[in-house]
């Protein structure tokens, strides 16, 4: 079903709670639902929700303009669903999470880039207030890719974005990429991004700033690849020109670690994890910026061996 350029607006806050979308089906997943355009406003609910649907195209006609604003709820909450959704800008207030996938295929993008506005065409997305993980990725294949994005997490919430693959041993490969970005906790024990994979996976991390205010034990950036003693998953790893401020007590900027047979894995090009991309991920070489402006302040561990400073 085509449904074109399609706009959605919720802005009575006193009413009830309620989906924008509900794309939730019985029909085993046979479902093709196509948009355009697609915009929706939600000032109490979730933007769009679909569980077993099929398929879901949003922005079929790669123009600036689809946008999911809500509050009080997820912008996307999506299960076993295939996906081809690109969107100027996520911003939600509000709620448990922000971006909810489980068990997705296909892809979700977030240009961070909107119409035109005196000459302006950058569309920031903002993610604040939410109880739980801003952003939670779970055994999907689905290819993630985020620009122009703040998670500001509140007092006991314990991670900006997690993605994690470790319910689908076996499965086709995760792959992250998050530029331009801004994370920030408060709390102790918050993780910015929590990566968790017992399949190959491509995470890249470029140009985005982590802090952690007040809370002890903060960690930047947490990679975990585990074999389970079978398999023999990598993680390709790029991070270029991130800055990691941690200000509580014993901040760890940066944790990889691959056991039972997992890899990590630097990609080549420039960034902060070594020379070039063959050599080991071992020493100093992790912090090697290339020329870059990558900064750190707190320590590195690779499989609970400290190796920076």
């Amino acid at each position: 079903m085509n449904f074109g350029t399609t706009t959605i607006e919720r802005t009575q806050t006193a009413v009830p709670a309620a989906d924008a979308i509900n794309a939730t089906t019985n029909n085993a997943g046979n479902a093709l639902l196509i948009f355009s355009n697609l915009t929706i406003t939600n000032d109490n609910g979730n933007g769009l929700v679909a569980d077993n649907t099929g398929t879901i195209n949003v922005n079929t006609l790669s123009v600036a303009g689809s946008a999911i604003s809500v509050t009080d709820g997820a912008a996307l909450d999506i299960t076993d669903t295939t996906v081809d959704i690109t969107l100027d800008a996520i911003t939600a207030d509000g709620g448990t999470s922000a971006i909810l996938l489980d068990n997705v295929d296909g892809s979700l993008t977030v240009t961070g880039v909107g119409p035109s506005t005196g000459g302006d065409t950058s569309a920031p997305s903002t993610i604040s207030d939410m109880t739980g993980t801003g952003i939670m990725i779970s055994d999907s294949t689905a290819s993630v890719s985020l620009n122009l994005l703040t998670i500001t997490n509140d007092a006991g919430v314990a991670t900006g974005l997690l993605l994690d693959d470790s319910g689908s041993p076996g499965t086709s490969d995760p792959s992250l990429t998050l530029t331009n970005s801004t994370l920030t906790g408060t709390a102790d024990n918050w993780t910015g991004i929590s990566v968790n994979l017992t399949n190959d996976g491509t995470i890249g991390i470029s140009d985005t700033l982590f802090t952690g205010t007040t809370g002890s034990d903060q960690v930047g950036i947490a990679l975990v690849v585990d074999g389970g003693g079978t398999d023999t998953p990598t993680a390709a790893l790029a991070l270029d020109d991130n800055t990691i401020s941690l200000g509580g007590v014993t901040p760890l900027a940066i944790s990889l670690s691959a056991s039972n047979g997992g890899l990590v894995n630097p990609l080549s090009g420039l960034g902060n994890l070594a020379t070039d991309g063959t050599i080991d991920l071992t020493g100093s070489e992790l912090f090697d910026a290339n020329g870059t402006d990558a900064s750190i302040s707190g320590s590195l561990e690779v499989n609970s061996e400290t190796v920076f400073p």
